[in-house]
């Protein structure tokens, strides 16, 4: 066998593009579908649980167009989804089922969510208990497992203190936070995900919010109309441009 000594390089240079990543693409284009007009989301994921999600979104009524790693969507508001005409299909997507469970509660219609052979082994009730604390009136297998049929309705803002550290439980519930009828925020110290900055690690917490509690905060910051801005997170590109209102 030939040998070969590699030595070290005395420097590199050139780019380097990451992926987007898996858990924020998620979140992005769910928050994109309940946002009035288009998002453009670069670098998304191309994860096919990401892409579940997508689907999903599609069912819903979002408009939804792909081009490479760049999706666009475009929202019609919180209020602005529609009943699909079949069930929705999370396919191996944890985070599509538990995310979606917290926007569907507090919707106007009945939705049901399924996925695949073992999609339907995991446990649901994490996140299905919060909600029903909220008011959300979901049924599931065993009252544990998908399907999930969840029939939408006014839900009320909590006060959640998980027992568990979970990065989907507390989205599930902030999603749902933002159909709340009251401002009423709590916010609580469970970690959950963690990001580096600057050669540190800072973790993320969390708050249970309504629809009114961020619209206030939204008018504070001066999002005013017809402002363009834009962002990077977790190797996702995001430009929103705000809707008069």
């Amino acid at each position: 066998m030939k040998k070969q000594t590699i030595r070290p390089a005395k420097f590199l240079t050139g780019g380097v593009a990451l992926p987007g990543d898996k858990s924020i693409s998620h979140r992005y284009a769910m928050l994109a579908a309940l946002a009035e007009g288009a998002s453009e989301l670069r670098h998304f994921s191309a994860a096919a649980d990401c892409h579940s999600t997508l689907r999903c979104l599609s069912a819903l009524g979002a408009e939804i167009k792909i081009e490479k790693d760049t999706v666009r969507i475009t929202g019609k508001g919180p209020r602005g989804l529609k009943e699909s005409r079949r069930a929705l299909d999370a396919g191996n997507s944890g985070t599509t089922m538990r995310l979606l469970a917290g926007i569907l509660a507090g919707q106007e219609f009945t939705s049901k969510l399924t996925g695949d052979a073992s999609l339907q082994k995991r446990p649901m009730k994490r996140v299905v208990a919060p909600l029903r604390e909220m008011g959300a009136d979901i049924r599931a297998r065993d009252d544990n497992f998908a399907p999930l049929e969840i029939r939408g309705k006014r839900l009320r803002a909590i006060d959640y203190q998980m027992p568990v550290a979970s990065a989907q439980v507390k989205s599930a519930v902030l999603l749902a936070g933002l159909f709340a009828d009251s401002v009423k925020a709590r916010s609580h110290r469970a970690r959950t995900r963690g990001i580096r900055r600057g050669g540190r690690k800072e973790w993320a917490h969390g708050s249970c919010s309504s629809a009114r509690g961020y619209e206030r905060r939204r008018k504070a910051a001066g999002a005013g109309a017809g402002r363009a801005g834009g962002f990077v997170f977790g190797g996702i590109f995001h430009r929103r441009r705000f809707a008069p209102r």
